[in-house]
């Protein structure tokens, strides 16, 4: 019968233990904390896809009142208030693009006379 002798002594095996333990709790610790960002992230993203899915289904519902609008034929009466309105505001639009443009042409003068005066 032989008889073995363990290399290790009993204070050895139970510190290994305990340092294996240590490092066995550390890893369980950071994969909780990643596990808990997952879930996070997870959970973000789900909030964010409802939202979209939300925007999506107003977005088709606007479509297809436009539809429905746009297949609706205008009656001449519309098309002719629709017609005078664009008509008075493409004056408007004319109006302010001359004095637009006149206010362009007084600031152009003004700039070449102070290059004028500069040169001078």
């Amino acid at each position: 019968m032989s008889t073995h002798v363990s290399d290790r002594s009993p204070a050895k095996t139970a510190e290994a233990a305990r340092s294996a333990f240590a490092d066995l709790k550390r890893t369980v610790e950071l994969l909780g904390d990643e596990l808990a960002g997952f879930r996070r992230r997870a959970q973000t993203a789900e909030a964010r896809v409802r939202e979209l899915e939300k925007e999506v289904r107003k977005a088709e519902e606007r479509a297809i009142r436009a539809e429905v609008r746009a297949e609706a034929p205008l009656s001449p009466d519309q098309v002719s208030a629709r017609e005078a309105a664009l008509i008075q505001e493409n004056e408007k639009l004319r109006r302010r693009l001359a004095a637009a443009t006149k206010r362009v042409g007084v600031l152009l003068e003004r700039i070449r006379f102070f290059r004028e005066q500069e040169s001078q």
